[in-house]
């Protein structure tokens, strides 16, 4: 009797074991992932993922980035936040009392409304600095969260805009001279003119903006914000020779190029297109000093300046670009130059804007004089 309970013992310690072995183990949820699905001014829709199988509660904490003030939520819908505002966001799943914890995402609302798709347009009230930007179809941008702010980017690198102001359908703002530091102009990439765009602060959330279509003052399409080159730039040289009876006393050189004009570009809002005052500098390369310097008061009319051998000095003509009349045309400049002072040889030929104290320097253009 005694061997029988033994053995029973022994056998039920063996099934206990092989009971125990035998029984699944719980290795816990891995892999959490949190993503933004959606996120609008006021609230956040998140995608919260694990690995690990079912039977799991889970709870999202959120609070104002670095503040550490969590509040939670079982929604992966969070509402009632502010525009343009950062959030830091996790959330944790707890299953068989064991506790998950994700990473923190940081999340910023949208600043205004700004919906993918619905085209936006823009139109330039006073070229090259006053821009609007308006909704396809009297769509509102609503309420902007403060304080605004923008940059206008070209290529890689940018500069901020000027007085940036908007509206529930509009957002006003204002290109600066400051952007003559970011034009591209050497002569391997010289435009007339730049594509641009915007990008605007709303608080804390950033938004880059391109248009689909601008308009500009004379009702032009545009396939994207631009902006008319503020750099000078001279692009050919043509020579005339002499002009006079007593040939070889006087000649004419006619450079073609991208430079403002002195009395062009004011507008019915202000001067803002309108230079301190600009120069025409010749120099023969061989001999530097063999140079002069033309001056704004230098300017003749045309036909005074071609008519009268007696005149050394330079005249301005302005040749729209495809309509926009304004500062920066495809001018043509006419030098008339005394050619017992200017011998035969190669000159370089530039064109110098002053404006807001500063100068801007075109490209220096070769001609030849024989």
């Amino acid at each position: 009797m005694k061997k029988l309970l033994s053995l029973f013992i022994v056998l039920s310690v063996l099934f206990s074991c092989s009971s125990e072995e035998d029984s699944p183990t719980d290795s816990g949820l891995t892999n959490l992932q949190i993503s933004v699905q959606s996120k609008s001014t006021t609230s956040v829709t998140l995608s919260t993922t694990s690995e690990g199988g079912p039977n799991f509660t889970t709870v999202i904490s959120y609070a104002l980035s670095g503040t550490g003030n969590y509040q939670q939520t079982s929604s992966n819908t969070i509402s009632g936040l502010e525009k343009g505002t950062k959030y830091d966001m996790f959330f944790t799943r707890t299953r068989n009392g064991q506790d998950y914890t994700s990473p923190t995402l940081s999340v910023t609302t949208l600043g205004f409304t700004h919906t993918p798709g619905n085209p936006l347009f823009s139109r330039d009230t006073e070229v090259n600095h006053l821009y609007q930007v308006i909704y396809e179809g009297n769509t509102e941008f609503g309420d902007f969260a403060q304080p605004l702010s923008g940059y206008i980017i070209i290529e890689n690198d940018s500069v901020p805009l000027l007085n940036v102001t908007a509206t529930s359908t509009q957002i006003d703002f204002e290109v600066g001279k400051n952007v003559r530091t970011i034009l591209p102009t050497t002569a391997d990439n010289y435009q007339y003119n730049y594509p641009f765009e915007i990008g605007l602060f709303t608080n804390e959330a950033y938004t880059r903006i391109t248009t689909d279509t601008q308009t500009n003052t004379l009702t032009q399409p545009r396939s994207v914000f631009s902006i008319d080159n503020h750099v000078p730039y001279i692009e050919s040289g043509v020579l005339t020779g002499s002009i006079c009876s007593n040939s070889g006393k006087r000649g004419i050189i006619q450079p073609r190029g991208r430079f403002w004009l002195r009395d062009q570009g004011t507008s019915t809002n202000s001067d803002y297109n309108n230079q301190d005052n600009y120069n025409v500098k010749i120099t023969n390369i061989v001999d530097p000093t063999i140079s002069r310097t033309y001056l704004a008061s230098d300017i003749f009319p045309i036909n005074t300046l071609t008519g009268d051998c007696t005149i050394e000095g330079m005249a301005l003509v302005a040749s729209a670009v495809n309509g926009r009349r304004g500062f920066h045309d495809a001018n043509v400049l006419t030098l008339n130059l005394n050619r017992n002072f200017f011998i035969d040889g190669d000159y370089t030929i530039q064109f110098i804007v002053e404006d807001d104290n500063t100068s801007y320097f075109s490209n220096e253009f070769i001609v030849t004089l024989d």
